[in-house]
């Protein structure tokens, strides 16, 4: 396991130098073979033993794929991996693409975090130790939803740092309540959505219940309910094209051809009528 904090020296070249009481470990497990790759939440990279990597792999690969947050998420670790390789004085290459995203600049940390390393910019890390005790505002938005961990993983470094120093002091809950105010005034965007939705969902339904078999439960939110034949294969086949539908049996009274299908904008409503029927 991989544990402490080390400050060391990017050479001219990129190349960083493999502490020594981690090499042996390294060798042992993967043959002084790593994968370098962006870390999905902070601004910083991540060093795996490709043993180690591998596991990564095969989790990422059983992922739904028909959630978006999964493929997201597919996209940013494997898309950015890059393999490395130690060589005779342990030192390795962080290549320059992934260096520029980690803002990597003469003094990197090199932090053990038991199955793999973190490598940071050594001011970056600084600042986030410096934040430990403001309140964080990004923490609570990494509990709640990959997509904005995401989003915040490509910021850059420096306004990272910055929005984790941010504390909620008498200005900022003033300016917060402004914007809330100005929101509560706004209400001809809600009429708007609103009717928009109304029309989606009813060209929907409209479109639904014209497929065989089929039957739609008329409803006046953003969703709709579904009775269709031969429901669990049906589902199997629609998340194989990549259409995200719920089963509805876990509710009562209702079984494994029931199904809950969300409103969506009107091109995304007429993919999901066009896969359903294809899968009936």
């Amino acid at each position: 396991m991989f544990r402490g904090a080390n400050a060391i020296n990017l050479d001219a070249k990129g190349r960083l130098a493999m502490p020594s009481r981690y090499r042996d470990e390294l060798d042992s497990r993967s043959a002084g073979q790593l994968i370098v790759t962006i870390d999905a939440v902070d601004p910083c990279l991540c060093l795996y033993p490709l043993s180690e990597w591998e596991l990564i792999e095969a989790k990422l690969r059983d992922l739904a794929t028909f959630r978006e947050e999964n493929r997201r998420l597919q996209r940013l670790l494997i898309g950015n991996a890059v393999d490395l390789e130690l060589d005779g004085s342990g030192r390795f290459l962080v290549p320059p693409r992934l260096r520029e995203y980690a803002r990597l600049d003469k003094r990197v940390m090199l932090v053990g975090q038991l199955n793999k390393f973190q490598l940071w910019d050594e001011d970056a890390w600084n600042a986030l130790a410096d934040a430990g005790s403001t309140t964080n505002c990004e923490s609570s938005a990494r509990s709640r939803d990959p997509a904005v961990k995401e989003g915040l993983a490509f910021q850059p470094a420096t306004e990272k740092a910055a929005a984790r120093r941010v504390t909620m002091g008498a200005n900022q809950k003033r300016e917060a309540l402004a914007a809330l105010q100005t929101c509560a005034r706004d209400d001809e965007t809600p009429r708007r959505v609103s009717v928009e939705i109304a029309a989606a969902r009813d060209e929907l339904v409209a479109a639904l219940s014209e497929l065989p078999g089929v039957r739609v439960w008329p409803a006046d939110a953003n969703f709709l309910l579904l009775e269709i034949p031969d429901g669990e294969r049906v589902v199997a086949d629609l998340r194989e094209a990549g259409i995200a539908v719920r089963p509805a049996d876990s509710f009562p009274g209702l079984g494994p051809d029931h199904l809950r299908v969300a409103v969506r904008r009107p091109h995304e409503n007429r993919l999901l009528v066009q896969a359903l029927a294809e899968a009936l």
